[in-house]
């Protein structure tokens, strides 16, 4: 489970505090933060794939926090997602120990195990976890399933698991990611549209919902539809700059450059100095076929200034 869209942090408030944690390493003594706080710093290293810095946020924050179940868990399912599995047992058993029959809990644990290819005793956790749950639990236990069909490259079976989580609870962030990456594999594009169609006509304000439903309707040949909907997946969350990045792409592809131009401005907006040479180029490029070359150069110099290496940026000096 990736985290690229579950957090968005206020940048002022989150660096004061990831300059307040790092300040500690020049320091002879480890500084004391709140079990919330090395949450927000071990998520943000995550979201920006720091993977190592991540795991040493958590150690450091166990070692302050020993009995913390929401840091017990965040260095397990790290471990977990960058295949690391076994390493994260004994967290796990500490977990239960701390709090036996957490479902939360057990659904890690019962992904360590698949992960770490004990398929047969991780569905054994599921399967008695399917007694009792509710529709919301039974979608995370879904998610769970799904990944050992994964495993197995059982893509098609993968879907179905995944469709039947957000049948289950439309609102599973988790089950909506990885079914958009399950899409492609399984090649399942006319039933996605009719699954993320049903999930939008419950709830339109799922931007990650809209983003999938784009993808499926680009593999499929209806540009304007995707186009529609990365847009509104882009305007529910200005954050979610992927949305916008791919809908530019696609009608610059299209040789519509006036819609192509309005979305990479406003993903240069949202990006401001993080905006890498790509863009500035495919910025200059529609401002060129627009017939706007004094701005197009404008852009391929801020492009080359950025990465020289760049074909066309080095064509713009």
């Amino acid at each position: 489970m990736h985290p690229e869209n579950e957090f968005h942090f206020h940048k002022s408030t989150i660096q004061q505090l990831l300059q307040r944690y790092e300040a500690q390493f020049s320091m002879d003594h480890q500084v004391y933060f709140e079990e919330a706080a090395y949450l927000q710093i071990i998520s943000y290293f995550e979201a920006d794939h720091q993977y190592s810095k991540a795991l040493e946020a958590s150690e450091r924050g166990m070692e302050q926090h020993p009995l913390s179940i929401d840091l017990l868990l965040k260095h397990a399912q790290l471990l977990v997602d960058n295949l690391t599995a076994e390493a994260a047992f004994p967290y796990l058993e500490k977990a239960r120990a701390i709090s036996p029959g957490e479902i939360e809990v057990e659904l890690l644990y019962a992904e360590a195990l698949i992960v770490d290819e004990q398929t047969e005793e991780g569905f054994r956790i599921l399967n008695f976890l399917r007694e009792e749950a509710n529709d919301e639990e039974l979608s995370s236990i879904l998610l769970v399933e799904s990944l050992a069909y994964e495993q197995e490259e059982s893509y098609e079976r993968m879907f179905y698991t995944l469709r039947e989580a957000l049948l289950m609870d439309p609102t599973n962030q988790a089950a909506l990611e990885r079914i958009g990456v399950c899409v492609v594999q399984s090649k399942k594009y006319e039933e996605s549209i009719a699954l993320h169609e049903a999930l939008l006509a419950e709830d339109a304000y799922q931007a990650l919902a809209w983003y999938n439903l784009a993808q499926s309707r680009l593999y499929v040949g209806n540009y304007e539809g995707a186009i529609e909907a990365y847009d509104l997946a882009f305007t529910i969350d200005e954050d979610f700059l992927q949305a916008c990045r791919d809908c530019a792409d696609l009608c610059l592809e299209l040789q519509q450059f006036n819609r192509a131009l309005k979305y990479y401005m406003e993903l240069l907006e949202q990006e401001g100095a993080d905006a890498d040479s790509d863009l500035y180029i495919q910025i200059g490029q529609c401002n060129l076929r627009l017939n706007c070359p004094q701005a197009a150069v404008t852009f391929y110099i801020r492009a080359a200034q950025l990465d020289p290496r760049n074909y066309l940026g080095q064509f713009a000096k």
